[in-house]
């Protein structure tokens, strides 16, 4: 439970910093997205679960979930 309530209150302090400087909503998000992509995708490495052409099945995902917020990304810098 106190890892839980750090864990929140961390994730709020680093909300409002991102809030405070201007950064809209919806690149929190992007923000969000890529890095818990990269975060799975490296500690999928420490654990034992079954590989499928050398990566296991969440690794994809996080792959997939990096790709998107980049695209995503680019997305949104394009001139209208």
């Amino acid at each position: 439970m106190v890892g839980g309530c750090s864990q929140w209150r961390w994730s709020a302090g680093l909300y409002g910093q991102l809030r405070r400087r201007g950064v809209p909503d919806g690149r929190v998000f992007l923000l969000y997205l890529g890095g818990y992509g990269v975060i799975r995708f490296v500690v999928q490495f420490f654990r034992g679960d079954d590989a499928v052409w050398g990566l296991a099945h969440s690794q994809y995902t996080a792959v997939a979930m990096v790709a998107v917020a980049a695209l995503l990304a680019r997305w949104w810098r394009a001139p209208v």
